[in-house]
């Protein structure tokens, strides 16, 4: 049985992928005056300061203060920092918050004076049509795919909502994926960015707007990410291990760049928001009861995803995804930050946005993500 798609594809970030590829960084990069966007941890392991000379002879701003999840406020301050350097392009180095501050960055700094980023998302006023500054990304962690999307996430801690900042010329310029710079992640991190890759791609797949492209790229990034996550746990400084991740985040990255996210990233963002649960375990904990959700009215995708892996139907995928999530150890980590389960049925309204629930290949409303979460307590023991 094969599948007819519509679609309409653009793929314009060049991606370089490889070990030590960040060594010809120099050969890449061709503007001189730069801005740095990445994290304090970077910096403090010596990495910031080995890009820069990387890139010696030219002029660059370092803004190493980017946290988890920075906020619309702290954003606007770093652009307007940035925007005073008046750089030719930015680098943005680091995880999802990194890479996804650096595309802000880069679409802040070339608005038109009195454009503002909180009048955009809290006002409703257009964003501004103006191209970004040339954006490099270098990612760290090997789960978000932010490396090649065109939307970046920023959180408004005072009204406890996550908004997306897109426009189809947001994608980076240039990504450079070295899994090198992923050794050292450490395990929590690497867990969490994981199952981002993992929930990516298959929210790429029960997807309204999947296609044979992306379903390509999909099954692509499952092949390599669920039989390496919990190999990769086991045996953290196995750059082969770390090589399999960094390219399932990389193609996982390039399916929703096109298709976008679905119902397990609209129901993750208020845990993330409110209790600090980060996001990869968040869009993935539900997942088991996810595909029970969506496998009878996935006519093709899913059915042939199960197949392509290597699985007879789509539960025996199910039960390979509650295997993983048992081994490793899942319970401990959303534990950490929700000791009890029925506070996820509080957040149930604030769990439907349109703009990511509606990508779901099945209508869902406030009834069925309580079944969800129920099922998901009670029909798998891995909570």
């Amino acid at each position: 049985m094969t599948a007819c798609f519509h679609y309409d594809l653009s793929i314009p970030t060049r991606v370089i992928f490889g070990t030590d590829q960040i060594k010809n960084i120099s050969n890449v990069v061709t503007e001189d005056n730069l801005s740095i966007i990445t994290t304090p941890g970077f910096s403090k392991r010596g990495l910031t300061k080995q890009i820069v000379n990387l890139l010696r002879g030219k002029n660059i701003l370092i803004v190493d203060s980017i946290e988890s999840n920075p906020t619309l406020e702290f954003l606007e301050i770093i652009a307007q920092k940035v925007s005073a350097g008046n750089p030719s392009a930015i680098l943005a180095i680091g995880g999802g918050s990194a890479l996804d501050s650096g595309k802000v960055i880069a679409k802040c700094v070339s608005a038109p004076e009195g454009w503002s980023l909180a009048e955009h998302f809290r006002e409703g006023v257009p964003i501004h049509s103006r191209s970004p500054l040339p954006l490099y990304t270098i990612p760290t962690t090997s789960g978000t795919g932010a490396e090649v999307t065109p939307f970046a996430t920023v959180w408004d801690a005072k009204n406890n909502k996550k908004y997306s900042l897109t426009t189809p010329d947001m994608f980076p310029t240039v990504a450079i994926v070295d899994p090198l710079l992923t050794l050292g992640m450490p395990e929590e991190l690497t867990i969490s960015t994981g199952l981002d890759a993992i929930s990516q791609a298959l929210e790429s797949i029960w997807n309204k707007s999947c296609n044979s492209i992306t379903l390509a790229w999909a099954i692509s990034s499952l092949q390599l990410s669920l039989p390496s996550l919990a190999l990769t746990i086991s045996d953290p400084d196995n750059i082969e291990l770390r090589c399999n991740m960094s390219q399932a985040s990389l193609l996982a990255g390039m399916a929703i760049s096109h298709t976008r996210t679905a119902l397990a990233h609209s129901m993750s963002y208020p845990l993330t928001s409110h209790y600090g649960l980060p996001h990869g375990i968040a869009c993935s904990f539900m997942l088991p009861a996810l595909i029970d959700f969506n496998k009878n009215v996935d006519h093709f995708p899913l059915k042939h995803t199960a197949n392509a892996l290597g699985y007879q139907n789509i539960d025996q995928l199910k039960d390979e995804i509650v295997k993983l999530l048992k081994e490793i150890n899942l319970k401990i980590y959303f534990r950490k930050y929700i000791d009890d389960f029925n506070k996820t049925m509080i957040h149930i309204p604030d769990m439907i946005t349109p703009n990511r629930s509606g990508n779901n290949i099945r209508d869902a409303g406030i009834d069925d993500i309580s079944t969800i979460l129920t099922n998901t307590i009670t029909r798998y023991n891995y909570l």
